[in-house]
């Protein structure tokens, strides 16, 4: 696999970078890798979304917008009282 990081140098061209596979195995093996990172990202870090929310370590905030209004309103969700 190769990083192409001269993708994108013109202003036309707005890419920033492109990865260029040499086989499509090297596509399968990156995307493999790239599940099992995420997996790994979740485990060690605790995104066990419901059960963080029941006990008040994140809150959760939706950005809502209605056609033919003007502004957003916010809906924002904190800890689930007992």
């Amino acid at each position: 696999m190769q990083i192409d990081d001269n993708a994108g140098d013109s202003l036309e061209d707005s890419q920033s970078g492109s990865l260029r596979f040499s086989s499509p195995q090297d596509a399968l093996d990156f995307g493999r890798q790239c599940v099992e990172d995420g997996n790994c990202f979740l485990s060690t870090n605790r995104f066990d979304i419901v059960e963080r929310y029941r006990q008040g370590e994140i809150v959760i905030q939706l950005n809502l917008g209605a056609n033919g209004r003007d502004g957003y309103y916010d809906l924002l969700f904190g800890e689930v009282p007992c």
